[in-house]
């Protein structure tokens, strides 16, 4: 599921606990949620999702034409299936193949932002893929 919850406390930049789940599937090398992990990045319905458009909780300023819920859900699907690869390398190809087809055409930008990939959120973006095919070249050596 995409929970959208935070928790209350004293920390000012809460995560969503979904994006914590996400972090802890990573964390765990639990290679059994890739397929989940994938749809993340790949699945074109994706930004259908309720979490997606939710008032933010816990954030002291939005940015326009950021999509900050995805970003995080992503960046964080991203890092976990890189570290889960790190730790079952019979799942790596499917990663790769998984970033290649989330990345291959330019629409993970549009998820994430429509501003220029100049601007700060546009660097994010492009880091996201960056970060995914580094991990990738890493793995077919």
């Amino acid at each position: 599921q995409r929970d959208g919850k935070m928790l209350a406390d004293c920390r000012k930049l809460n995560q969503q606990r979904g994006c914590m789940a996400i972090y802890l599937l990573g964390k765990l090398g639990d290679q059994e949620s890739v397929n989940a992990l994938l749809n993340v990045l790949t699945d074109p319905n994706e930004l259908d999702q309720a979490v997606y458009h939710m008032q933010e909780q816990g954030t002291r300023y939005a940015v326009l034409d950021f999509n900050s819920a995805y970003f995080q859900f992503a960046s964080n699907a991203v890092m976990a299936l890189i570290r889960i690869g790190d730790r079952h390398p019979g799942c790596r190809e499917r990663i790769s193949a998984g970033f290649r087809q989330a990345f291959a055409d330019g629409s993970y930008y549009t998820k994430i932002t429509t501003k220029p990939p100049m601007s700060s959120e546009g660097g994010m973006a492009e880091n996201l893929k960056a970060v995914a095919f580094a991990a990738s070249q890493r793995w077919a050596r």
